[in-house]
């Protein structure tokens, strides 16, 4: 009955990753500053990724240590697949 909401860093990240994307347009491309500009952009990829990773990580940690029993169910479409 718990629900969780995305984590608000993360529309940091991605206002952040908006800029540089539109920074990236604007420069000539294979120079210097298009390449640095271009690891500023894997760099905050990278940060949203680990950010998501590690709220889901707390997350799952939360509901198992809460929980004394989590029970799964078969769904009888995906039992064809196996």
């Amino acid at each position: 009955g718990k629900k969780y909401e995305n984590p608000k860093i993360i529309r940091k990240y991605e206002k952040k990753l908006i800029k540089l994307q539109r920074q990236l347009a604007h420069k000539e491309k294979r120079s210097q500053n298009y390449y640095k500009t271009k690891k500023k952009i894997a760099i905050c990829h990278e940060k949203i990724t680990n950010t998501r990773k590690d709220y889901l990580h707390k997350m799952s940690h939360e509901i198992i240590s809460e929980n004394q029993v989590i029970v799964s169910e078969e769904c009888k479409y995906m039992s064809s697949y196996f």
